[in-house]
């Protein structure tokens, strides 16, 4: 792509970013006030991680759905995806994070600066926003000035991706965005629901087996409404679950936890939800990432509060060591960061080389109990 194109789209970009970003943080964000909890995700326990729990297989349990995708998604190849060359600054691609230090994202962010390096023509343009909007369109802004090709995102809402796709649109770069959808981009993320589903029978099935005398638990389920609907799709799944295994359970027993993807605000809510439950009764939860659920879990123990079990959700290193070392942690549905990159790094070195690709596409999750965890002492 020639320079003359880059800083003429830069220089419309730049302009219409002026406006919008301002409109962003008039509008406010949800995820403004989730950067308090940033600090409470990023504890000692989340950042825990072992290499053997990080390089687990586990086993696939969303296929790939990715139809008519060129074979490179889930399967980066250099000399399909290197057409601009292989020079390493081939293909300058943006990525914009919600955060450095979560394990979960900061795992996805090694890893796609690793496969950048072994593809051998990419350079990557990495920027953190810590859960704020109005920094992620900062962030874009300054990207498209360092003259990007494309740009991958995972905003912690979707509150600042109207604004970023916008920018993107002025300026001519092709956009990929993962953990929250962006208007007019590829839409690249596990299936919520089908994450949420599988999280929620693994969970409701652990309780029925292990309880059989709490024949109606009570579920604290965290969920992420600022996410959009992906949060509301993984609540949907994880209660069409439940409900498959208690169809009887009484609406009252189903609680939710508001959360916004951190520890903190789990933590917090549960807490105050925990007075609907009466002692002794069965507590159950599971959510959408591995730090609001290892919140919810905390909370209830702070309570000594007993019959608890936990589903993870994300299959963080941490949370893949409770698998192993606490009999409360039944299992994980992983999103296995380290292979995050596999699907997005390509659809966006792809969409440069203009390739047409499915408007969404899924990437696997994987499954975890005790048993295919590496190195648990059994």
């Amino acid at each position: 792509m020639n320079k003359p194109v880059r800083f003429a789209r830069m220089a419309a970009a730049l302009l219409a970013a002026g406006t919008l970003a301002g409109a962003v943080a008039a509008c406010g964000s949800d995820s403004d006030s989730s950067s308090t909890g940033e600090s409470a995700a990023t504890t000692s326990q989340t950042t825990a991680a072992t290499t053997s729990s990080t390089e687990a297989t586990g086993t696939e349990t969303t296929a790939n759905l990715n139809e008519g995708a060129p074979a490179t998604i889930g399967n980066p190849d250099a000399s399909a995806l290197c057409k601009n060359g292989t020079d390493k600054d081939a293909y300058r691609i943006g990525w914009e994070a919600f955060s450095a230090t979560q394990e979960w994202i900061a795992q996805v962010t090694e890893s796609m600066k690793k496969l950048a390096d072994e593809l051998g023509c990419v350079t990557i343009i990495a920027a953190v926003d810590n859960g704020d909007g109005p920094t992620a369109v900062n962030n874009v802004r300054s990207m498209i000035s360092q003259d990007i090709d494309a740009l991958i995102t995972c905003t912690s809402s979707a509150n600042p991706n109207t604004a970023i796709a916008k920018m993107a649109k002025e300026a001519d770069i092709p956009v990929v965005s993962t953990c929250s959808e962006t208007p007019d981009a590829v839409y690249m993320n596990l299936s919520n629901y089908q994450s949420g589903y599988d999280s929620g029978k693994a969970l409701a099935e652990a309780a029925k087996e292990q309880y059989p005398d709490h024949p109606e638990p009570y579920l604290l389920n965290a969920v992420c409404k600022v996410c959009g609907e992906s949060g509301l799709q993984q609540e949907k799944g994880t209660l069409d679950a439940f409900k498959e295994v208690f169809p009887d359970l009484p609406e009252s027993h189903i609680l939710t936890v508001e959360t916004d993807s951190t520890q903190k605000p789990a933590y917090e809510n549960a807490l105050s939800l925990l007075s609907r439950v009466p002692e002794g009764e069965l507590i159950l939860t599971t959510g959408n990432t591995s730090d609001v659920v290892y919140g919810v879990h905390q909370a209830a123990k702070s309570r000594n509060r007993k019959p608890l079990l936990a589903e993870d959700a994300g299959g963080s290193g941490f949370a893949l060591e409770l698998v192993c070392k606490d009999p409360q942690y039944v299992g994980s549905i992983s999103s296995r960061g380290d292979l995050w990159p596999n699907y997005t790094l390509p659809a966006a070195i792809e969409l440069v080389n203009g390739t047409e690709l499915p408007k969404k596409m899924t990437i696997p999750t994987y499954k975890y109990t005790k048993d295919n965890v590496p190195d648990c002492d059994n």
